[in-house]
């Protein structure tokens, strides 16, 4: 009965002085607009516990309003939408706060919808617990986007693949249109997330599920994450100026045939939890499943840490299951397992086909490349030195930045929409820092 009063009182209050900062109610979701210490709130919950709320039409997020997400969220309709003028639209202002109030919400943008998150780096849009304090990883749920542009993991005779995703509900990610949008994510800063909704349904900072090549994503930091930071389930989305910062298991990850791009990626881990800096799939219930997971990556810095304190311990670069991959202008240091491992017969089998390229790779770990491991047909420091520019090499970074001119090589040929560069690793020096101002650090 308290809550019902309360409920009728804020709704009350609110419609007479700012009545549109919140989506209206409907018979999923529950809305609350209201003050405290002077700030504007809208909070958002599901009417039914095992249920998500559902934004059904066009929304706007506003920089002058803190949303609370009581539940689950979702933003429009399970079902394959490839015209984007039909999608549901959740625009979000410039330095909007999005807190989650319980571990178990989240924001999900089905493939009816798009969410158009512009911040700038003065004003970075941001994603955190209610709680402002002692926030822990797993305080809150996390970013599920679902896309239409085609992914692995179904039986070769359907015509076009569509998978569950992550989440309370059989909503469907996956469709026939590589060159799909689920919209912007421009200066966007999530963290302390990744609560596991159910045993083997743990929410990653972002899930990216079948998104599509159009969508913008770029400037974009998951930090103290408890699953992964960033995991990318097929799809062919392309990523810029990524920052995964003490996140529990792997800061990136990927299967289901992921074949976009990432270029100018940090990834740091903390002592006090972390496995694989990046943990790579195709499909594990068979590696051959087509489309190949086969991403371009570029540009990356990925700083490890020894077991101990809780951390598991883990590889820089695991590449299993059938993946390909092309990874160019990478510095990877300091990992306690190894800066390079690749396992299973079908990975190994793409690595002969030509589709595992290493180019300017400098290694610095205890164990550079992970060798004769049970069953692998060949070594791996034989496959990657073989290749062009690779070398175990310690680039003495400075923070995040290395030496002056102990970076440099000559430029690759990147795919169209990649920036050329002379270097390794996400920067080039002290004038290059582009995770300044917007980003969020506590290292422990």
């Amino acid at each position: 009965m308290k809550i019902k009063i309360l409920f009728i009182l804020f709704t009350s209050v609110v419609y007479s002085s700012f009545s549109f900062a919140c989506p209206k109610s409907n018979s999923s979701m529950q809305v609350v607009e209201g003050k405290k210490n002077g700030q504007k709130f809208c909070a958002i919950r599901s009417t039914d516990a095992t249920k998500p709320a559902k934004i059904l039409k066009s929304t706007t997020f506003y920089s002058d309003t803190q949303y609370v997400l009581g539940s689950g969220v979702y933003v429009g309709k399970n079902k394959i939408t490839l015209d984007e003028s039909k999608k549901i639209k959740l625009t979000i202002e410039p330095g909007t706060r999005i807190l989650g109030q319980s571990q178990k919400a989240y924001l999900q943008i089905n493939r009816g919808a798009m969410i158009i998150a512009r911040g700038t780096q003065e004003k970075p849009i941001v994603f955190t617990p209610a709680r402002p304090k002692d926030r822990v990883r797993g305080s809150w749920g996390g970013l599920v986007i679902n896309g239409n542009a085609p992914v692995n993991g179904c039986d070769d005779d359907v015509e076009v693949c569509e998978l569950k995703g992550e989440g309370l509900t059989n909503y469907k990610y996956g469709g026939p249109k590589s060159d799909d949008s689920s919209g912007v994510l421009n200066y966007v800063v999530v963290e302390f997330a990744g609560y596991p909704i159910a045993n083997g349904n743990e929410l990653n900072g972002i899930a990216f599920q079948g998104v599509g090549s159009k969508t913008q994503a770029d400037f974009i930091q998951v930090h103290m994450n408890a699953d992964d930071g960033v995991e990318f389930f097929g799809g062919t989305v392309n990523v810029k100026h990524l920052v995964l910062t003490g996140n529990e298991d792997d800061s990136l990850d990927w299967t289901n045939g992921w074949t976009g791009s990432a270029q100018f990626v940090l990834i740091e881990q903390y002592s006090d939890a972390a496995n694989n800096g990046i943990e790579a799939d195709n499909f594990s219930d068979r590696n051959d499943a087509s489309p190949r997971s086969n991403p371009f990556l570029a540009n990356m810095t990925l700083i490890g840490t020894d077991k101990g304190e809780g951390a598991k311990g883990g590889s820089a670069l695991l590449l299993r299951e059938g993946t390909a991959a092309t990874v160019v202008n990478t510095y990877l240091t300091g990992f306690s397992d190894a800066c390079i491992d690749i396992d299973n017969n079908e990975t190994f089998k793409v690595g002969e086909e030509g589709s595992l390229v290493f180019k300017n790779i400098f290694s610095n770990c205890k164990t550079p490349y992970r060798d004769n491991e049970k069953g692998d047909p060949w070594k791996v420091s034989d496959f990657v030195q073989s290749q062009e520019g690779n070398k175990v090499f310690d680039l003495g970074l400075n923070g995040v930045v290395p030496t002056v001119g102990s970076n440099t090589v000559e430029s690759v040929i990147l795919p169209e929409g990649l920036v050329s560069t002379d270097y390794v690793g996400a920067f080039k020096d002290e004038a290059d820092l582009w995770n300044a101002k917007w980003t969020v650090n506590s290292k422990k």
